[in-house]
């Protein structure tokens, strides 16, 4: 039974960004033409997020604090007692910004860091950010503010995140949170940022080891193995209890599902009938039926995995996972980043 309303929501309040890093998420032709709302319109999504008062809202972006008024935003909604992290690059929170966050009573801060020495964060993010992200650290640090970070994993850095998870518990990081890149976005097709699966494992096993659960690691080529498939893709399913709120007012179950022709705008409907009708996402996830999977032992688990990565990668839903390593395919659509 699907809920009333969402329990966390994720605000994608822009899609500036001050840097350019070279795997990012939004950086393809499925998000290049969502036009950014403007301030008046993101009133009535802070008044729609409000009237539902889910458990958590994440403010991001882009760059959530190129955002006229977030400070605004945050406070509103921390006087309707709803938890408010932001995830930020971490270049802006100079000591003004940082005593605005606390004096709107943010709950929390993610923030993006690639690399422990100044060459390979900035070759990663496209940007002079190293030394702005540190400072930004030890602000929010003295002002008493919660903060995590989290650094997307690709080949380029993975040998230097045990250098990077010291630097940050020696900052104060609440946890370090290490992540394998996923495919879409400005990574897709670049397979020279594919990082080795006993590469994968030896770091896994490595952090393990020497640090305490404060410091994560996850990886889905790891997570993959171990079950023998992709796990089961969620798109329109019952059970979901995120939404995602793109910076045009269209209303998602997670940004892969950006790929997908699927207008629900908050402006047209409003959140809550939104929600709802987030269900209809349930025609891009058939149970599959492909002669590819339909013999496969796992076929129930996983039903084919990931429908928007199978989209992207074969112009079809009803194609597998890219990722399964039961039946590996050549990728025959091309998208444009």
């Amino acid at each position: 039974m699907k809920l009333e309303k969402p329990l966390l929501i994720f605000w994608d309040i822009t899609n500036r960004c001050n840097l350019d890093c070279n795997f990012c998420m939004w950086n393809w032709d499925y998000a290049k033409n969502i036009r950014e709302a403007s301030r008046l319109k993101k009133e009535e999504i802070l008044n729609e997020i409000k009237l539902i008062k889910p458990l958590k809202v994440v403010l991001t972006g882009g760059e959530p604090l190129l955002t006229q008024g977030i400070f605004h935003y945050i406070y509103d909604l921390k006087k309707e007692d709803i938890f408010v992290e932001l995830t930020t690059n971490g270049t802006l929170l100079n000591d003004y910004t940082v005593s605005n966050l606390k004096d709107a009573c943010v709950d929390k801060l993610q923030v993006s860091i690639l690399g422990s020495t100044r060459e390979l964060n900035n070759r990663i993010m496209g940007g002079e950010a190293f030394d702005l992200i540190l400072t930004g650290l030890e602000n929010l640090a003295k002002h008493g503010i919660r903060f995590k970070t989290k650094t997307t994993v690709t080949s380029e850095n993975i040998d230097d995140i045990e250098n990077l998870a010291v630097l940050l518990k020696d900052i104060g990081a609440e946890s370090v949170n290490f992540s394998e890149f996923i495919p879409m976005g400005a990574a897709y097709l670049k397979s020279e940022l594919t990082i080795p699966t006993s590469k994968l494992k030896y770091w896994k096993e490595r952090l393990g080891q020497k640090f305490d659960k404060t410091v994560e690691f996850s990886s889905t080529t790891l997570d993959i193995k171990e079950l023998g498939h992709p796990r089961k893709c969620s798109l329109g399913a019952d059970n979901s209890y995120l939404a995602q709120i793109l910076w045009d007012g269209n209303v998602i179950q997670c940004a892969l599902s950006t790929v997908f022709p699927f207008s629900n705008s908050i402006f047209n409907s409003g959140l809550k009938k939104a929600w709802e009708n987030l269900s209809q996402l349930k025609r891009f996830n058939p149970e599959i039926e492909n002669k590819t999977c339909s013999a496969c032992r796992y076929l129930k688990e996983c039903n084919g995995g990931c429908r928007a990565l199978a989209y992207i990668n074969f112009n079809s839903i009803h194609n597998p996972d890219p990722r399964c390593p039961e039946k590996k395919q050549k990728s025959r659509k091309k998208v444009r980043i």
